[in-house]
């Protein structure tokens, strides 16, 4: 049984394919209250994964493989059945490396240094005029 963030996953990549989704769960974070950070990735670190899930996008399963097709005396087919299952598997792995780097902060850049003070800011208006205060002892 899907649990709940898979189920939400898939529907993502069912509506907007792979690559959109990917785009919405390392802009938003997947749901970002229930993700923790274990333990905060080096730059280079982030770097090397993020690159590594690039390199794993340029083998998207393509109708064109020869594996999906075959050949019999009377013809060629295509194996659609094949092709829908490497796409799947192809897809949630792609989804779980992704989820895997959200999970760990690598969406989170380094911590930048603090910026300069903004100018002073115009001066407001007047308040209203308060209440009168109770009498002094000499008053």
């Amino acid at each position: 049984m899907l649990t709940s963030k898979h189920h939400n996953l898939n529907k993502l990549v069912w509506r907007y394919g792979l690559i959109s989704a990917a785009a919405v769960l390392l802009a938003f974070g997947g749901g970002a209250s229930s993700v923790k950070a274990e333990t905060p990735m080096t730059s280079k670190e982030r770097q090397e994964k993020i690159n590594n899930i690039r390199k794993n996008l340029e083998s998207y399963p393509k109708v064109s493989d020869q594996k999906f097709w075959d050949q019999k005396w009377y013809g060629t087919y295509f194996k659609e059945e094949n092709s829908q299952e490497e796409l799947k598997n192809f897809t949630e792995e792609r989804l779980k490396e992704i989820l895997d780097l959200i999970e760990k902060g690598a969406t989170k850049g380094d911590k930048g240094e603090t910026g300069l003070a903004g100018p002073v800011g115009p001066a407001g208006k007047a308040g209203a005029r308060g209440a009168q205060g109770p009498a002094g002892p000499r008053g």
